[in-house]
């Protein structure tokens, strides 16, 4: 008889991935609709972080591991990871034009992470550190492209909320990831070191079922915080009243 951990394992793991590209369409969607990106301002960049970060950890184990580049348990570290980074950028994109920023420079951002995850994806297999040093700059650059138009734009408590928010979902996701693959034998060497000489054994944890069933309700539970928090601090456009007209003194 099949263990059933094991086989609630790989049912997860097949119907989960549809979950997750769900919920970052219906994200995206929210950036026209459900009161547009200006209402969803802090979900939507919330979220993008919380993509990137929780994508490029998945991503990072498998390019820094010789081990995990024999193993077809790793796809999923590919094929859930790179999505993510995309879909992180494109929220980010949408997140930014809701915050105020011209469309096509938040288009352009767009663009260039479509661009960037081209070569990334040609990169990865590889016997080298080229895919683990890709995975890092394109992160480093999509957030650092975000907090100075963000800065630029005078909305720096918004970019606080929407890094604290992103960063604590994604902390508890992988925190859930780290566990389930401690438990299966796992190794986090890769993430510490990686090059020509690594041994073999440097085993990450595959993204199994649990690993996404966690990334799925943690990206939730970021996007309904923040669409929840607003995210607009902006002050209010309406007109301060006119003042009262004086009256001559008599006499």
């Amino acid at each position: 008889m099949p263990n059933i951990v094991s086989v609630i394992s790989i049912i997860l793991f097949y119907l989960l991935p549809l979950m997750i590209v769900a919920l970052v369409i219906l994200a995206l969607v929210s950036g026209f609709a459900f009161g547009g990106a200006r209402r969803n301002t802090l979900a939507l960049l919330a979220s993008g972080i919380f993509c990137l970060l929780t994508g490029g950890f998945y991503l990072y184990g498998f390019a820094a591991s010789y081990y995990a580049k024999q193993d077809n348990a790793y796809l999923g570290n590919i094929y859930i990871g790179l999505p993510l980074l995309l879909s992180g950028v494109l929220l980010l994109s949408v997140g930014l034009a809701g915050a105020g920023l011209r469309r096509w420079l938040a288009g352009a951002l767009a663009l260039a992470g479509i661009a960037g995850v081209i070569p990334l994806y040609g990169t990865l297999p590889l016997a080298s550190q080229a895919g683990g040093v890709g995975v890092a700059l394109y992160i480093l650059g999509a957030l650092l492209a975000a907090a100075l138009a963000l800065l630029a734009l005078g909305r720096g408590a918004l970019l606080a909320r929407g890094l604290g928010l992103g960063l604590a979902g994604a902390v508890a996701a992988l925190a859930i990831y780290i566990v389930v693959g401690l438990i299966s034998g796992a190794s986090f060497a890769a993430y510490l070191q990686f090059g020509v000489d690594q041994a073999l054994s440097h085993k990450p944890p595959a993204l199994e079922g649990f690993g996404l069933l966690a990334c799925a309700l943690a990206g939730l539970a970021v996007y309904f915080a923040g669409w929840r928090g607003d995210g607009q601090e902006a002050p209010s456009t309406q007109e301060p009243p006119a003042p009262a007209p004086e009256h001559a003194p008599a006499g």
